[in-house]
């Protein structure tokens, strides 16, 4: 009775956002092993009593056991995701599905011979990472647990109270003082010496107090089974409820309390701020992905955000104000029915609905008005020879806007994959808005809880490693180099599979990191049938060639890195010679640089005028930007005279 405890206070946890903290993480696992370890002695216990206690009976509990953990460990959380993919309904199968695993679970640990709520406590935990924090369904079992277990239980725990009992005499009160003060002290004592062995702050170990020191439904079990048995009288049966009843009002005032002091202390030494809110906009134009999109921005929103999400339907203006004023009606159904979804989410929402000539500019502006940070957008996976990546809206907007965007093509709920695929193309990193999307990566592999798996192409490993560290978000992160992006073609087909979501972070046309095979990768995802999200990360305050400004000129081209009377003859030997100026060619890195822009430009493909070329190659061996001027003056004469143009 002493040893097991309840979670009572974990919805106070779940408020402040602390969820993830180390502390509390260690009280949970505490709580697994203490309860299933406390029902099981209590089986022992309770045959032992009885006098069954043979050789037989420790086979048949093993055994029974064994396969119960088992079934439910290993067959359950296959059969719940093949049953969240399939049916879909609005909610309410699920939540009906959900009770049923936990009834029948129930019901199964009292055949093999212990207590249910070992069951209902196995098929919690591994459902657990099936119902995401932030979604629908789980609104609902906290809404029954907190509005009809809770207040039930409670009612169970008054009737049991034997008030007689506590005017009878001085023994009920000794009985109940000495329990409620057995139980606090040894909670106080196991929270100290967990917090000094792990070196916790203060306020996280008042924090691990008061989630262990609650006793409800774990001990209750306990004392009733002894009751029945007789091995425990009235008096220890009143002392146990009015134990239950002091630590229940005990436990969740001291989370309360320095629950508050944990949540500061994450904000101020791990949490970032955002230099601007993180706005999140969801443009809707199909009914079928209007859920799977919501979920999408309420898993990427962060928890500490305050701003709401701002689901968006763009009209198309035309010619007949009729036409026009029938698609704004549709356009207000489908943004009720993402309202409606939002709030049994509780998810704060502002809906948008905008006329504009061109869905793309409509889209953008009202980025712009609204200053949004991210923007959520579906794609149905169609190809057509005429669209350059995903279609004429999206790469419309793609080339209009700064904002992180997620453009989704998801085959399956959102809560029902188990690992994230991301494949980072070389030079990503270098992208101002890079650090934000790895944020929002591991954010959204919390909220899933699932591990990412990070394929980096022709680039070094370790850097990206370091990225990702630098974000202080508890999830498992894999890295695995791929050396080009003919291997990664070969490789994607053969290492994903359908229960991954893969992640294609991408960069805009005319950014550092931009290469034509990232436009191919979301068609050959199509063609494999995968999910998947392309994220752009922000561009904004990012400069790139078609933004440069004459004044920046000299700080990239310095007088050294000028040559005005070069005599080479071949391209190959201009390129050396304009290199030269800035790397010896004994430093290691001037062979590498130098086979990168002969290797991947031969010049031809960068000759805007004749004889003029503008040659240039992306390479990891040089910090920044570099920029080369090398004039050939007979040519260029040469080139102006047979043009007729003044020298």
């Amino acid at each position: 009775m002493f040893a097991s405890h309840t979670l009572v206070a974990y919805p106070i946890i779940s408020r402040l956002g602390i969820l993830k903290n180390d502390a509390v993480i260690t009280t949970v696992g505490g709580t697994i092993l203490t309860d299933t370890v406390a029902l099981l002695v209590l089986v022992v216990v309770a045959r032992a009593y009885q006098g069954d206690l043979d050789a037989m009976f420790w086979v048949t509990l093993t055994l029974a056991m064994v396969i119960y953990v088992a079934v439910v460990v290993y067959f359950l959380p296959p059969l719940a995701r093949w049953f969240f993919r399939n049916v879909a309904d609005g909610g309410k199968t699920e939540f009906v599905f959900v009770v049923a695993v936990v009834f029948i679970c129930s019901y199964l640990a009292r055949a093999v011979g212990t207590e249910p709520i070992l069951g209902a406590f196995l098929a919690g935990l591994t459902l657990n990472r099936l119902i995401p924090e932030r979604s629908r369904l789980m609104s609902q079992i906290q809404f029954f647990g907190e509005t009809f277990i809770i207040p039930f239980f409670l009612i169970f725990i008054g009737l049991l109270v034997d008030v007689s009992v506590l005017t009878s005499g001085f023994t009920a009160w000794i009985v109940m003082g000495t329990m409620l003060m057995t139980n606090v002290g040894t909670k106080w004592i196991a929270a100290g010496l967990t917090r000094r062995i792990y070196n916790y702050s203060k306020a996280e170990g008042w924090v691990i107090f008061g989630l262990s020191t609650c006793e409800a439904a774990a001990t209750l079990a306990a004392t009733l089974v002894g009751y029945e048995l007789g091995i425990i009288g009235d008096d220890v049966l009143n002392g146990v409820v009015m134990m239950i009843f002091a630590t229940c009002i005990l436990g969740p005032s001291v989370v309360e309390r320095f629950g508050r002091h944990v949540a500061r202390q994450e904000q101020e030494q791990l949490y970032e701020p955002r230099t601007a809110p993180q706005r999140i906009l969801v443009p809707l134009a199909n009914p079928a992905t209007c859920e799977t999109l919501m979920n999408v921005a309420a898993m990427i929103r962060d928890h500490k955000s305050e701003e709401a999400v701002y689901p968006l339907t763009a009209v198309a203006e035309e010619e007949d104000a009729n036409n026009t004023e029938s698609n704004v009606a549709g356009a207000e159904r489908l943004l009720a029915h993402a309202v409606v979804y939002a709030v049994e989410m509780d998810l704060p929402v502002n809906p948008v609905t905008r006329v504009a000539r061109n869905p793309a500019s409509g889209i953008v502006d009202a980025a712009k008005e609204r200053r949004v940070s991210d923007i959520v957008i579906g794609w149905n996976g169609a190809i057509s020879t005429s669209q350059r990546i995903f279609g004429t809206v999206i790469d419309q907007m793609l080339e209009q806007s700064t904002q992180q965007v997620w453009v989704c093509k998801l085959d399956h709920r959102v809560n029902t994959y188990q690992r994230l695929v991301v494949v980072l193309p070389p030079l990503i990193d270098h992208n101002p808005g890079f650090y934000e999307a790895v944020r929002s990566l591991k954010n959204f592999a919390a909220q899933l809880g699932v591990a990412i798996q990070v394929l980096i192409v022709q680039d070094n490993p370790d850097r990206f490693r370091q990225h990702f560290d630098e974000v202080a978000i508890n999830v498992v992160v894999g890295f695995m180099k791929i050396s080009s992006w003919q291997e990664l073609q070969k490789t994607l087909p053969e290492f994903i599979t359908n229960a991954d979501m893969v992640v294609l972070v991408s960069a805009r046309d005319g950014t550092v990191a931009h290469a034509r095979q990232l436009e191919r990768l979301p068609r050959m995802l199509a063609d494999l049938n995968s999910s998947f999200l392309v994220l752009y990360p922000s561009e904004k305050d990012s400069r790139n060639f078609t933004t440069f400004q004459p004044q920046g000129l000299p700080d990239i081209l310095t007088e050294e890195r000028v040559l005005l009377n070069l005599t080479t003859s071949s391209y190959e030997d201009t390129v050396e010679t304009l290199l030269s100026t800035t790397i010896d060619k004994d430093n290691p890195r001037y062979l590498p640089v130098l086979k990168s822009l002969i290797n991947e430009d031969t010049g031809y493909e960068s000759e805007i005028l004749p004889d003029v070329i503008i040659s240039h190659a992306r390479v990891r061996e040089l910090k920044g930007m570099k920029l080369f001027l090398g004039i050939q003056v007979l040519r260029l004469l040469l080139w102006r005279i047979n043009s007729k143009m003044p020298v």
